[in-house]
């Protein structure tokens, strides 16, 4: 078989050390920053943070689901937590309204998309979660027993 006729996949096999586009690079970044903050390093971690490349609403999207599920998993550092949603609230620029957009604070009505909108929309969704998962368990538990 000739090299030449060989067919390229539409999605290739990537080492997962690779970086495949600029989002997952950003992701990355924004996931490294989070995992080294701490209250002794949150003032130049926040700067790094702010310049990472937070430049659409897919990765504001995205940081936000980051900054959340480090929030929860690690509620001693909620003050720290609240304190960096605020600074990336402030300093974090605000995207303009998708057509059409809906939930997590997308744009709906013609408003643009900030970090702050987009944070109360997945803090709404986490909450409505939860409350349904409360009720499941609370009526449909079955067998359970919760001595």
């Amino acid at each position: 078989m000739d090299p030449a006729t060989i067919a390229k996949a539409a999605n290739p096999w990537v080492p997962r050390g690779r970086v495949r586009d600029e989002k997952e690079k950003v992701l990355r970044t924004v996931q490294g920053i989070l995992n080294k903050l701490t209250p002794e390093m949150f003032a130049p971690l926040v700067q790094q943070l702010l310049s990472s490349g937070i430049n659409t609403p897919q990765i504001l999207q995205e940081v936000i689901s980051l900054v959340f599920t480090k929030a929860v998993d690690e509620p001693t550092f909620c003050p720290m937590y609240a304190a960096l949603c605020e600074n990336l609230s402030r300093g974090l620029p605000e995207f303009p309204a998708a057509n059409g957009g809906e939930g997590k604070g997308e744009g709906a009505g013609g408003e643009p998309i900030s970090f702050r909108r987009v944070l109360i929309g997945t803090c709404q969704e986490e909450f409505e979660r939860a409350a349904v998962l409360r009720e499941q368990v609370g009526t449909g538990g079955g067998g359970m027993c919760l001595m």
